[in-house]
């Protein structure tokens, strides 16, 4: 917690539209590998209250094409390869908090690869925040 972060934007391909006004496309595509800890909006369906979706953390555990097990029932992560830069709708399976949340996040839904903590800051209860020295500039694994 308190962790401000840098996330390359440019990791998995550029993310443009947001099939609102343009559709979605990702230029440059790249794959999204399991291990990396990737910066994504929750799906549409589990945000509350207002247009602005917050920005997750989480590890990607497994990619499309792979069998997960959720509440001991098997699933296949579908996965459409396509030519096009941005037609196929490929979902990966993330955890956030330590394992305790987890996620089905869609392409176009990864913001990005976490690159490293910019620094950290906690509120003790004081009105001037303290900023972690041992938690800055740390490459994130």
């Amino acid at each position: 917690g308190g962790d401000r972060v840098v996330v390359s934007r440019w990791s998995y391909g550029l993310r443009t539209g947001d099939d609102r006004l343009f559709p979605y496309a990702r230029l440059f595509k790249s794959e999204v590998v399991r291990g990396d800890v990737v910066a994504f909006n929750p799906p549409i369906d589990s945000v509350r209250h207002g247009i602005v979706r917050p920005v997750l953390l989480g590890r990607i555990k497994a990619v499309p094409g792979d069998t997960v097990s959720i509440e001991h029932t098997s699933y296949s992560l579908p996965h459409n390869p396509c030519p096009s830069p941005c037609l196929g709708a490929e979902y990966y399976l993330v955890y956030s908090d330590n394992g305790i949340g987890k996620w089905l996040v869609q392409d176009k839904d990864i913001i990005g690869k976490v690159l490293f903590v910019l620094y950290n800051v906690e509120y003790n209860g004081g009105l001037v925040p303290v900023i972690r020295k041992d938690r800055a500039f740390m490459y994130v694994r």
